[in-house]
């Protein structure tokens, strides 16, 4: 399509933090991101497992969300009554994200890990308000789903509506918008030169 010219561009600047399993203490890197139009927030996941939210309107530029997806590791002193009340991490251990996606019907984020799980994460108070300020709003994090041998891939319908994954083993499944299994098959071989 060479008739398609960029009207404008914008750059945005991420704050992102030494990877903590880095040797050299390199920065963390952006493996995946998606977009809010409606919000205009850009939000990307590190590979620390890390998610920001960065406002995109007028250039602000301004990060409005940080929060991380796995339970930082606790010292020994920490491990008082406290812990017993903390709700569990959506992640176990640090694990890539293949896919990150912003779905309107789910009111949040959709993000697909290497290591097979389904998170789904949103504002806690999801009551269709469009103009949420993530930095005032808690965001929960929950893991819809697990598929044991990993995820490879993932995308959603432009509406919303059905949810298609990749998995580890070679198939490919499809799902509803509640996360209910339509399909399953498996990918290549026996569709004629396969």
């Amino acid at each position: 399509m060479r008739n398609l010219v960029a009207s404008s561009y914008a750059r945005w600047r991420v704050p992102l933090a030494p990877d903590p399993e880095s040797p050299d203490g390199a920065l963390e890197t952006v493996v995946a991101h998606c977009h809010d139009a409606d919000a205009g927030v850009a939000y990307v996941v590190t590979s620390a497992c890390n998610l920001y939210g960065v406002e995109t309107r007028m250039g602000s530029g301004k990060c409005v969300l940080e929060m991380t997806l796995v339970t930082p590791p606790r010292s020994s002193s920490d491990a008082d009554a406290d812990a017993i009340d903390a709700e569990p991490p959506a992640l176990p251990r640090r694990a890539d994200c293949v896919a990150a996606e912003h779905v309107v019907e789910l009111g949040g984020l959709c993000l697909a890990m290497a290591s097979g799980e389904l998170l789904v994460v949103a504002p806690e108070d999801g009551d269709g308000d469009d103009a949420i300020d993530a930095r005032s709003t808690p965001w929960a994090t929950e893991c819809v789903g697990e598929v044991r041998s990993g995820l490879r891939a993932m995308r959603w319908c432009p509406d919303g509506e059905i949810l298609a994954l990749v998995t580890g083993a070679n198939t490919i499944v499809c799902m509803t918008k509640d996360f209910f299994v339509l399909a399953e098959a498996p990918i290549g071989g026996g569709c004629g030169g396969g």
